[in-house]
C-alpha cells in the first residue's frame, strides 16, 4: 500500500496589490471567507473551484499580455507565465494556469 499523496499548502491571503488597470476581481483573485466574513484559511472549506484551480492567470487573448496571476501554492504572483497555443478571442480570459483552460471569459471594454 502506497502512501498518500501530500496535498500542497494553500494560502488564503495575498499579499496586498495595486489595482491593476482592465483586471476583474472575481474568485480566483479574492479571500475565501464565510458568511460572517471570517477568512477561511483550511482548503478544506473553501469553494470546490479555488481548491480545483489554485494558479489562475487573467490574460488578454488577443495580445498574450498577461494582466495577472495568482498562485494559491506560493502565494504570490506566476512569474514567467506564457499564454498556452489556441487561446484567442477579445476581452480578458482567466486561465487555469497548469492546463490552460478557460475558466471565465469577460468582454471586451467598449
Amino acid at each position: 500500500m502506497s502512501a498518500p499523496t501530500p496535498t500542497p499548502t494553500l494560502c488564503a491571503e495575498f499579499p496586498p496589490q495595486p489595482p491593476t488597470p482592465g483586471d476583474p476581481e472575481g474568485w480566483w483573485s479574492s479571500t475565501p471567507a464565510d458568511a460572517n466574513g471570517n477568512v477561511l484559511t483550511d482548503p478544506a472549506q473553501w469553494p470546490a473551484q479555488l481548491r480545483d484551480h489554485p494558479r489562475t492567470v487573467v490574460l488578454d487573448p488577443a495580445t498574450g499580455r498577461v494582466i495577472s496571476s495568482w498562485d494559491r501554492r506560493t502565494c504570490g504572483p506566476i512569474p514567467d507565465f506564457s499564454a498556452p497555443s489556441g487561446v484567442s478571442g477579445t476581452g480578458i480570459v482567466v486561465l487555469d494556469a497548469d492546463s490552460g483552460a478557460v475558466l471565465q471569459r469577460f468582454p471586451a471594454s467598449a
